[in-house]
């Protein structure tokens, strides 16, 4: 089994990190690794804790660059295997032979469950991420949401890795997520001024203004990211159709949402795309379109996002039912969502 380096950036992490290194020892424990942690100016106890579990801890100064940050953290690697993690980070699994590099030339992609809050409930999305690299062979570029890019130039070959984390970097004390969406904004805007047409920058801004519940916004980038890139088979594009579908509703646009339909036959596979139609249909009163196209999100049963191939399509099927009278169905159906809170807060009201 070929070694291997954790390579981190660190700041202000004593929330995290202890847990985040547990995690680590427990399903690494079988491998040979070392961890690297570059810390960026922390004046908590992170340093402290990290150095407590063994890791090698390298210092640099914050220059407003993710990227020099985690190639600094590589360049100070033992090994030149690398996966690359962060402090709200938590491993859940992990395969070695399942997950390092093959060919020095691949990049692996970890499998990533995001915890966020919404309405008061811990909601997930979950998707692929690359995070596993040779470093003679690739590294990150870009300021703000940063890629691992081949140093040849050429398009990246990517595997899914048998390496799973939850992260909990969305939650946090709304002056905590503040300071977060402020800084990723200053950022994104910085990288934009200075690549206007580049369709990733524009979706991240959307994502960011999105987070900051700022609608007009998020629609703004979204619809110029769509303007610069409509290529489906990109899961950034296809989460910025949906994106933009919820934002224009949000801002009382259902009728533009259903503008959205256009991208069907693209997207008919893409449960989080026709729950966020079916929604679109229901809020201009489309009931029989609106509760088709909530099947159709069960049956194809291909999310990302925790709910919306069960409890969210039943809920709002059962809000249908009862727009039409049929309290028996919505009652039927409100009680398939399990513990939605909505959906028991219907069967109380309706009992």
């Amino acid at each position: 089994m070929q070694p291997f380096t954790i390579a981190v950036i660190m700041k202000d992490e004593k929330k995290h990190i202890d847990n985040f290194l547990n995690a680590i020892e427990k399903h690494f424990s079988n491998c040979t690794y070392e961890i690297v942690i570059n810390d960026t100016g922390s004046t908590d106890d992170s340093v402290k804790i990290a150095l407590s579990h063994g890791a090698k801890v390298v210092t640099s100064k914050w220059c407003d660059d993710f990227s020099y940050s985690r190639n600094l953290a590589a360049d100070n690697a033992s090994y030149d295997t690398v996966i690359v993690l962060d402090c709200d980070e938590y491993v859940t699994s992990f395969n070695a032979d399942n997950s390092l590099p093959k060919d020095p030339d691949t990049i692996g992609r970890l499998f990533i469950s995001n915890h966020y809050i919404d309405s008061d409930d811990d909601c997930l999305y979950s998707t692929f991420l690359p995070r596993i690299y040779n470093r003679k062979h690739s590294h990150f570029e870009g300021a703000v949401h940063e890629q691992i890019v081949p140093l040849t130039g050429q398009k990246p070959v990517y595997y899914d890795a048998a390496l799973s984390v939850d992260h909990f970097g969305y939650f946090g004390t709304p002056e905590e997520l503040s300071a977060k969406t402020e800084k990723y904004e200053r950022l994104l805007l910085r990288s934009l001024s200075a690549n206007p047409d580049d369709p990733y920058i524009n979706f991240q801004l959307g994502q960011n203004y999105n987070m900051k519940r700022d609608p007009k916004n998020a629609i703004k980038y979204y619809k110029k990211g769509l303007d610069l890139n409509h290529d489906t088979s990109l899961e950034y594009v296809r989460m910025m159709i949906t994106s933009l579908g919820y934002n224009l509703m949000r801002i009382q646009k259902p009728e533009e949402a259903l503008t959205l339909t256009s991208w069907y036959e693209s997207l008919k596979d893409d449960s989080d795309y026709l729950c966020m139609i079916g929604l679109a249909y229901l809020r201009t009163g489309m009931l029989m379109q609106a509760m088709q196209t909530f099947l159709s999100a069960i049956s194809v049963g291909n999310s990302k996002s925790d709910g919306v191939t069960t409890y969210i399509p039943l809920y709002n099927m059962g809000l249908i039912n009862e727009m039409l009278g049929n309290k028996e169905g919505a009652i039927s159906l409100y009680k398939q969502c399990g513990d939605y809170k909505p959906a028991l807060s219907k069967l109380k009201e309706l009992s």
